[in-house]
């Protein structure tokens, strides 16, 4: 992992960071397996999750649509009730309150509909549902969407 930069913005797969009860024959333990994790839904949902960079997360969706989700951002978003107060749904854990350096460490799947990420700041209670992050695509910092919104 370290601190580097190197191959700034080529994606490499982030094997090494999920850990799968699934694993297919022939193919690459984690999120990669396709079918045995993803969900059969009328959402679209991720084909390949991939690391961009240092630390950012990539993630290749079954609509042919794509997105690099920035790890401080991602981390800004977590749904959890620690981050998210349950009963006014206001946000407590905000990017601005996060560590500057802050990456996923190990990234798990939950059932066929979500990813739990363990990230460098200790942070683990987070489930990342494929419609949560789907959702998040058109605001990703840098996407076209967002970039579109700002000069407006």
């Amino acid at each position: 992992m370290g601190g580097g930069h190197g191959g700034r913005g080529a994606q490499r797969p982030l094997q090494e960071l999920l850990i799968s009860r699934h694993r297919p024959a022939g193919g690459v333990q984690g999120l990669h397996c396709k079918q045995n994790v993803m969900a059969a839904s009328d959402h679209p949902r991720p084909i390949e999750i991939s690391r961009h960079g240092a630390h950012d997360v990539a993630i290749r969706w079954s609509s042919g649509e794509s997105g690099v989700y920035p790890a401080r951002y991602l981390r800004g978003k977590c749904p959890c009730a620690t981050c998210v107060d349950e009963v006014t749904g206001k946000r407590i854990v905000t990017e601005s309150l996060l560590p500057i350096l802050v990456y996923p460490k190990r990234i798990e799947p939950v059932g066929r509909y979500a990813i739990q990420i363990f990230w460098s700041d200790g942070h683990s209670t987070g489930i990342y549902t494929w419609e949560r992050l789907f959702e998040m695509l058109p605001n990703l910092p840098g996407s076209a969407a967002s970039q579109q919104a700002t000069v407006q």
